[in-house]
This record gives C-alpha cells, sequence and structure tokens, in this order.
C-alpha cells in the first residue's frame, strides 16, 4: 500500500489529483469567505465596450470625450473585445484613478505591439505622471526544430520600450494551464531572473519600497498557491464604464488610498470571457475567474498573509506513506477491521484536513489519501478476507469439492447430487499399542506423516480426503472429479500409499519408532455428494451405500486375514471396473457382511 502511495505521489496522475480533486474538495468544504481590503478590479466588461461603441448616447460620455484625441474619438465603434481598446482609453482611467487617489494602478493587458503614434504616446505620458503603475510582462512558448528533435522554447514578449520606460515596473503573472480550475501562480520563472511577478511589483510599489531589479531574489521553481476567497466577482470591482463616466467616483474615493486598482479583461455575468479560468469556487452565472482578479487574488494574498501553503515535499510523501502503510497493515492482519477503517480514517483525515485548510491555510495532502489509498486498502481488505475465506474452505473441505464451490457458490450447498464414485476407509492396524509405547507428541507426528501421505497419493489421482477420524481415512474418487476410470485411479493411489509408507517405516526404524501398516476397504457404486447436517451447519460428505460397504470391507480385513499388515479388500463392484487392468486380486469368495443380507464378493488387492 505504501509503495502505490509512493508511485502515485511521485506521478503526474498523483499531481493532478492533489491540486485538481483535492483541492476542489476542499475549497467545497470551506464557505466563502469575506474578501479584505486593499485591491480593486477596474472591469474591462461588455457592458463597458457596448457603452464605448453605442454612438447615440454621449450625456454620460462627456469626460471621456473630452480626455480622448479627436482622432481616436471615431475608433471607439471598432471596438472588438477589451484587447482592442484605443491606449488612449487606457491613458484616461489612468488619470481618473490618479485623480480619484489610487496610488497604484496594475495593468494586466500585454501592450506589445505599436499602435498609433498619438494613442501610444497619451498612453506613455499617463503612465509617467501616474508614477506608480506596472504593465504585463508575457511569455510566449513555441517548438523549434533541430533535426528530427523538437524543443520548447520559452521567450518574453516585453511591452513596448516606450511604455517600460514610463511606467513604475513591469510584471508577470503566469498560471498553470492543466485544463482544470488554477491554483497557483509562478511569482517566478527560472530562466528570466529580472522577472518579478505583478502581485510582487504591486505590493514593492504599495509599501514605497524603490523596486531595484538588480537586487530581486534568485528565480525559483516553486508554485504559490492562490488562497482564493470566493467565487468569481468577489473582490471589490467597477466597470471600466463607471470610472470613465466619472459615476464611480464618489464610491471610489473612501478606499481609494488603501487599494491597488488591477485593470483587465473581467466579467463575472459572462461565460467563455477573454482571458479567464475555471475556478474551484462557482458562482451564480457559472462563470470563470479572470486573470486580472486572479492577480488582484494574488497581491492580496501577499499584502495580507494569506498564502496557502503546503506541506514540504519530504513532509507530504511520509505523511502519505504512514497513512498508507497503516492501512495497508490493517487490510493485512485486520482484514474485517480494515474494511470499516478505510472509509472511517478517510472522512476523519479529510475533517483534519479541512481543519486545517480553513483555519491555518494549510493544504495538507489529501488526493492520495482518500482517492487511492483508501479505496485500495478497501478493496485489499476485501481480497484479503475472500483469500482467508477461501483457504478456510479449501482446508476444511475437499480440494476439488472447493474450487467447485468458490465457483459456483450454488453448487455443493444445499441438496446433495447424485455421482459415480469409489470410496476408500483406511485404518491402521494396531495404533492403540503404538500410542501405549510413544510420547503424545511422537504419535501425533507419526500420525500426522501418514495423513500425509494419504492425502498426497489420493490428490495425486483426482481423488480427495473426506474425512481424518483419529487413526482412520476415509477418501473417495468421483467420477465427476477422477473421471470414468475412479477404480482405477483409487487402486493406483493405494498401491502409491502402501509404497510410501514402507518408506516411512524404513527411515522410522532408525529412530526407534514402530512401523505401521493398514487396513483398506475399496467399493464403487453410486454416492450422495454435498452438504450432509442441518439448519446452517453442514459437513461435506459422501454417503450410500456403496460407502457403507467400503466401511465393512475395511474391518473385513481383521477377520480373514488376522496378523497380517496391510491388507486391502475391494468389493465386486470395484473389481469389475478395474478388469483389464495391471492389478492382481485374491478372490476371497462370498462373504458376510454385518448389516447386509445377501453375501458379497469380495478380494484382495495384491500389494507387490
Amino acid at each position: 500500500m505504501a509503495v502505490l502511495a509512493g508511485l502515485f505521489s511521485f506521478s503526474s496522475m498523483g499531481d493532478r489529483i492533489e491540486n485538481q480533486y483535492a483541492l476542489g474538495l476542499l475549497y467545497a468544504l470551506r464557505s466563502p469567505l469575506a474578501p479584505p481590503t486593499g485591491a480593486l478590479v477596474v472591469a474591462i466588461d461588455g457592458q463597458t465596450m457596448a457603452w464605448l461603441r453605442d454612438h447615440d448616447d454621449q450625456h454620460d460620455k462627456a469626460q471621456l470625450l473630452a480626455c480622448l484625441p479627436a482622432s481616436m474619438v471615431s475608433e471607439l465603434d471598432r471596438i472588438r473585445g477589451p484587447g482592442s481598446l484605443p491606449r488612449s482609453v487606457h491613458a484616461c482611467l489612468l488619470e481618473e484613478l490618479k485623480r480619484i487617489g489610487f496610488p497604484v494602478v496594475v495593468f494586466d493587458i500585454l501592450f506589445s505591439a505599436k499602435g498609433d503614434n498619438e494613442d501610444d504616446i497619451k498612453f506613455a505620458s499617463a503612465l509617467r505622471d501616474h508614477g506608480s503603475s506596472v504593465i504585463l510582462v508575457g511569455f510566449d512558448r513555441s517548438v523549434v526544430r533541430d533535426g528530427a528533435s523538437e524543443i520548447l522554447v520559452e521567450r518574453e514578449v516585453k511591452p513596448l520600450e516606450l511604455f517600460q520606460q514610463n511606467a513604475a515596473s513591469t510584471g508577470a503573472f503566469v498560471v498553470p494551464r492543466s485544463g482544470g480550475p488554477v491554483y497557483g501562480y509562478w511569482p517566478h520563472l527560472p530562466g528570466f531572473p529580472a522577472t518579478n511577478s505583478m502581485p510582487e511589483e504591486a505590493l514593492l510599489l504599495n509599501g514605497g519600497a524603490q523596486v531595484n531589479r538588480t537586487a530581486k531574489a534568485a528565480p525559483t521553481r516553486i508554485l504559490q498557491y492562490l488562497w482564493l476567497y470566493g467565487p468569481p466577482g468577489t473582490i471589490e470591482s467597477v466597470s471600466l464604464q463607471d470610472v470613465l463616466s466619472g459615476e464611480a467616483a464618489a464610491r471610489l474615493r473612501a478606499n481609494a488610498g488603501k487599494s491597488v486598482a488591477f485593470v483587465g479583461a473581467s466579467d463575472p455575468s459572462a461565460t467563455n470571457y477573454p482571458d479567464s479560468f475555471p475556478s474551484f469556487i462557482r458562482g451564480r452565472s457559472d462563470a470563470d475567474m479572470s486573470g486580472v482578479e486572479l492577480a488582484a487574488t494574488a497581491y492580496l494574498n501577499l499584502l495580507k498573509g494569506d498564502k496557502l501553503r503546503r506541506l514540504s515535499g519530504a513532509s507530504s510523501l511520509l505523511l502519505v506513506l504512514l497513512h498508507a502503510a497503516a492501512l495497508g497493515y490493517l487490510a493485512r492482519a485486520k482484514a474485517t477491521y480494515a474494511m470499516i477503517a478505510a472509509p472511517v480514517t478517510a472522512l476523519i483525515y479529510l475533517a483534519v484536513a479541512a481543519f486545517a485548510f480553513t483555519n491555518s491555510h494549510l493544504f495538507l495532502p489529501l488526493g492520495i489519501p482518500l482517492f487511492v489509498t483508501a479505496p485500495a486498502s478497501f478493496l485489499a481488505a476485501i481480497v484479503i478476507k475472500y483469500r482467508f475465506a477461501r483457504t478456510l474452505i479449501m482446508h476444511l473441505t475437499p480440494a476439488p469439492v472447493a474450487r467447485r464451490m468458490l465457483a459456483n457458490t450454488s453448487e455443493e450447498r444445499d441438496t446433495p447430487i447424485s455421482d459415480e464414485a469409489t470410496v476408500l476407509f483406511f485404518d491402521l492396524i494396531g495404533s492403540t499399542a503404538i500410542a501405549e509405547k510413544m510420547p503424545a507428541l511422537d504419535f501425533g507426528r507419526l500420525l500426522n506423516n501418514y495423513h500425509e501421505i494419504v492425502a498426497r497419493a489420493v490428490a495425486k489421482h483426482r481423488g480427495f480426503v473426506n474425512n481424518f477420524t483419529g487413526d482412520g481415512v476415509m477418501a473417495a474418487f468421483t467420477n465427476k472429479d477422477a473421471g470414468a476410470g475412479h477404480a482405477v485411479q483409487a487402486c493406483h493411489s493405494v498401491l502409491d500409499i502402501v509404497s510410501e509408507i514402507q518408506g516411512l517405516n524404513a527411515v522410522n526404524e532408525n529412530s526407534g519408532i514402530p512401523p505401521i501398516a493398514m487396513r483398506i476397504g475399496i467399493n464403487s457404486g453410486n454416492v450422495a455428494e454435498g452438504g450432509i447436517g442441518g439448519q446452517d451447519r453442514f459437513n461435506f460428505s459422501v454417503v450410500g451405500d456403496a460407502v457403507n460397504l467400503a466401511a465393512r470391507l475395511e474391518q473385513l480385513g481383521k477377520t480373514l486375514f488376522p496378523g497380517e499388515k496391510n491388507i486391502v479388500l475391494v468389493g465386486q463392484s470395484t473389481r469389475n471396473l478395474v478388469e483389464g487392468e495391471n492389478f492382481s486380486f485374491l478372490n476371497c469368495g462370498p462373504c458376510s457382511i454385518p448389516g447386509r443380507d445377501s453375501p458379497e464378493c469380495v478380494y484382495r488387492l495384491i500389494i507387490a
């Protein structure tokens, strides 16, 4: 179990389980939070773009039209999306935000292409006049072919030099695009030590610190997790239209001096809006979260110390392995307990993880313990319990019958079935006298050796031992298991058993253990095979007249051949079934069998 957890921990699948499913579950268990103050999203939404294109209603555009260059007014009707706004519109926004009192303005918009000269100059002037603005640095990935190889090349896409010279700072905001909800961002990217993230740059500017690009910390590969406060639109937001029209000035002025304005494409009421990402916390409109709101969230995390932390890689792995090892031990040692413990511990662990997440902003490894280890240990416990039951059945029930019972649970359970079989009864000669002369433990070992020889030879010839009764053994060779030659297989097994017993006696002679010998009765005929018993207790057995006669033949050997060893008596039906086989018999003639009305022709199987 621990190995399975370890493999998942180092796999991309394990990373996806943790960062998508486990984190999503934790956010689902945590209620949305009221966001702290300190950030404002200026949303370039669908309403703003419709307002800018509308020529019929000009009364609330006076402030914007007075700010725009005359050449740009006619360009407003060409606006098609957030990225197509004239840069002088952003210049007017900067002037208005400065007038309201926002100390820092962050643009989550890439200004890398050269535009209209007058338009660009106005925006550059606004950047310079504001003095504390941050503009976006983008990143572009492309595949370059080098012979048969392909190389993934990543390069910075910087703003126009004119804008870089006039803005207070530049910064990037890169989030993992895994196809699922966004869970973090990279404060730094390897290979680009001079580029900070936009939230960090905003924090530096808002704290009054001078941005020293040569003194930045070395970049790391560590992803910073976002602490999301709520669904899209949770961060305080105002439409670009309301700012440019002057309608929001009074509302924004109260907190302007303490807040950083983040400008970008955002419309929580729309789906599939540009620069938006799936979110763990969904709102009523089921819209995605905009990149600019994610950037504002990251800034608030830094400002308020709301960083979502993860354990170190070693600590996370140790916790996962300990949880897996504990469940694995339970599954192996206490399968029944593990079937209960797996879901119970999963719920307890989930509660602990949810508490740590909500109250301490600590993201414990949850996906693998909850979605991998717990289900795997539960299934393992079921398998182990089944294997234990299977082993128990195999020990308590003849192996061929046990296999049939496991393959078909209805068979061999209720009504006994009819079959043709050859039945054997074994008994040690003089076992009472032997036991009297030996320590009990030594006699027990002798009996076990004798039983092992019998069981091994019977199984070799496709029969099964029905039961052991002290020094007696009952075995059967059914047509279902041994085939039509069940009588032949039974006789061969007897010859093998006698041969092995003689070998055992030779070994035991050196240890002073008395030799052993047997009386064996063999008979063939129709039997009832199955569970014999009452209510819910039964023993598997074969019963019938053929079985009773085999038992009587074993006892008859004492009468017909007193004092002799390894006496094997065979009934007429068995003798008929092995006719033509390479066996030798002595005809003992018709014999009276106790409890039977008619005599039975009896034969002695000759042991070479």
